[in-house]
């Protein structure tokens, strides 16, 4: 599996975050953010902010699981 490493922050940030990816996530990734910014009115979605959220929503998701819950979804994502 090919990875990709998105390194994309604001300059007001003071703390980068450097997270990989497959090809085939950020691709999915990049086509999710241009039909959400394409729908936006009347100001496109930033990148950073649309991986911020992402990222929000994903942790507000597992907020909703136990922990094993948790660990044997990561075990599936590995596997």
């Amino acid at each position: 599996m090919a990875e990709t490493v998105l390194n994309e922050r604001p300059a007001e940030s003071t703390c980068p975050l450097v997270v990989e990816v497959s090809e085939e996530l950020e691709q999915a990734l990049r086509s999710e953010h241009a039909r959400l910014s394409g729908e936006a009115n009347p100001t496109a979605i930033e990148w950073d902010l649309f991986l911020e959220v992402c990222i929000l929503i994903g942790l507000d998701e597992l907020k909703h699981h136990t922990t094993e819950e948790a660990f044997e979804f990561i075990d599936r994502l590995e596997g």
